[in-house]
């Protein structure tokens, strides 16, 4: 187990260094910093047997979502994630991935995993095939996440949220718009994967229309007793950065959920789980617009 706590500190400071990287806008060399250590963890996981499955899970989720950053770095078309700021969460499960219980990954990957698999079990393919299956993997990880549904336990109570629009006084300037949800417990942990809806448009002046719908796979209850909230962040991309910007969030807390419409106010970037640093981002009538249903 040494050896593996080894491999894993190494791990982590690679991450971190392309991570870094990648915040000064060093693209190329964010990509191959990337890449190297997605290898690196590859070839280095199988021969890792004294990890538990939900500590190679949390690395094996760790793999993709480098192997997607490195895709999207190279992509042009801002419609990817993750995003740098979402490595950041990455690099932090991956520092918590040896606990005896590590928490919920940050990023919903099943999909891109789940193309990765079907890619690699038939080896056969030339190297456009692959090719064709790294950029469906990629395309997956964000696409229409508002649209998959989620486990539920029968006689829970849980939150569906249909997120209609969004004010901002520029609105229509916004390149392939989204918007990120998240529940976070009292101290700011992740309680399930975020969940991100698909492009919005501008279908009136300072509106971004989403009509979206979003179900929360962490039930009423249970967010009640660790005290959560629910965040909204509003990304956008920055075509001269080739990447998505954060450009303001919005926050449900538990004694605002009702059935019917919910109006939120938005708040300055970055966006802060743990609610501590929290400033109005305009004093306009421009809000976040919700319909929630408690079922």
């Amino acid at each position: 187990m040494e050896d593996v706590v080894k491999l894993h500190a190494a791990w982590c400071r690679s991450l971190q260094q392309a991570v870094d990287t990648d915040g000064w806008g060093q693209v190329l060399e964010a990509v191959e910093a990337y890449e190297r250590l997605a290898g690196r963890i590859t070839n280095a996981l199988p021969a890792c047997q004294r990890l538990t499955e939900a500590q190679k899970g949390i690395i094996e989720k760790v793999i993709v979502a480098i192997e997607m950053r490195a895709k999207c770095l190279s992509s042009v078309d801002g419609q990817r994630k993750p995003t740098k700021e979402d490595m950041e969460d990455v690099l932090n499960a991956l520092r918590g991935a040896l606990s005896d219980e590590p928490e919920v990954f940050p990023l919903d990957v099943s999909r891109a995993m789940r193309a990765k698999t079907r890619g690699s079990m038939d080896k056969a393919k030339d190297v456009d095939e692959d090719a064709d299956m790294d950029a469906t993997a990629a395309a997956e990880l964000v696409d229409a996440n508002s649209q998959v549904a989620v486990l539920r336990s029968p006689g829970a109570t849980y939150l569906d949220i249909r997120i209609t629009k969004v004010g901002l006084k520029d609105a229509c300037v916004y390149v392939n718009p989204t918007m990120a949800v998240s529940v976070f417990d009292y101290s700011g942990k992740a309680m399930e994967e975020s969940r991100e809806t698909g492009v919005g448009a501008c279908n009136e002046p300072q509106y971004v229309t989403f009509n979206a719908n979003i179900q929360l796979a962490t039930n009423v209850r249970k967010m009640e007793d660790h005290g959560a909230a629910i965040t909204f962040e509003f990304f956008h991309y920055k075509a001269k950065k080739r990447k998505k910007s954060c450009r303001c969030w919005a926050l449900l807390e538990m004694d605002e959920i009702k059935d019917g419409p919910v109006v939120l106010e938005l708040y300055q970037k970055p966006m802060d789980p743990k609610r501590r640093r929290i400033h109005l981002f305009t004093e306009k009538e421009l809000q976040l617009e919700l319909r929630l249903q408690k079922l």
